[in-house]
């Protein structure tokens, strides 16, 4: 069974809080995370910020549920500030722990900083992001991944490029961003319970 490292929690990662306090300080400076500090993805990183703020005050979807989890479960995040995908789904998960599963604790973990953590939990070989990866806190064993995307929006997304080839990055961007806002969090909410359903068998 893969494990994590209990360096990665203790050296490197940081809070919810703590991420969006980083974030804010280095638009401050007029910077992001990562090595790529060019204008277009400080101007993703601004947009990302905007979009957070928004969805930490937005309702979340009705007749939602908590599991019981024998297990002591945490989740490690591996994130950046200037990502398009992790700013609509992160909001949105820490706002269900927060009312269903408080008392799993989650863990920010920048990609671009620890090349070793994301490349353990690649995605068909690509470092996705957001990826969650769902850990026992105690054995430190992996007991499940998620992201970087839900699947049915990400199948939409797969779909909607092969009807619409030729689109710039930043047309596939705004089509993607205009489903996400329509949905309202449905599709991520609905991808992160059946992870927590499976976690409580």
């Amino acid at each position: 069974m893969q494990k994590i490292k209990r360096s990665w929690l203790t050296d490197v990662s940081m809070s919810y809080s703590e991420y969006r306090e980083l974030l804010d300080d280095l638009l401050l400076a007029n910077k992001t995370t990562g090595d790529d500090q060019s204008e277009e993805r400080i101007s993703y990183a601004s947009l990302n910020q905007k979009r957070m703020q928004r969805l930490d005050k937005a309702t979340m979807p009705t007749g939602l549920s908590s599991f019981k989890i024998n297990a002591k479960v945490g989740v490690m995040i591996i994130t950046e500030g200037w990502c398009g995908d992790s700013a609509q789904i992160v909001p949105w998960f820490e706002q269900y722990l927060e009312l269903y599963q408080p008392e799993v604790k989650s863990y920010f973990i920048l990609r671009d900083d620890n090349p070793q953590v994301m490349d353990s939990f690649l995605t068909n070989g690509t470092r996705g992001i957001p990826k969650f990866v769902f850990f026992n806190e105690e054995t430190l064993d992996v007991l499940a991944l998620w992201g970087p995307r839900p699947e049915k929006i990400q199948q939409w997304f797969l779909s909607m490029k092969e009807e619409q080839p030729g689109l710039s990055k930043d047309e596939y961007g705004l089509q993607l961003h205009q489903f996400y806002t329509k949905d309202k969090g449905h599709e991520i909410i609905a991808d992160l319970q059946s992870v927590f359903q499976t976690l409580s068998v």
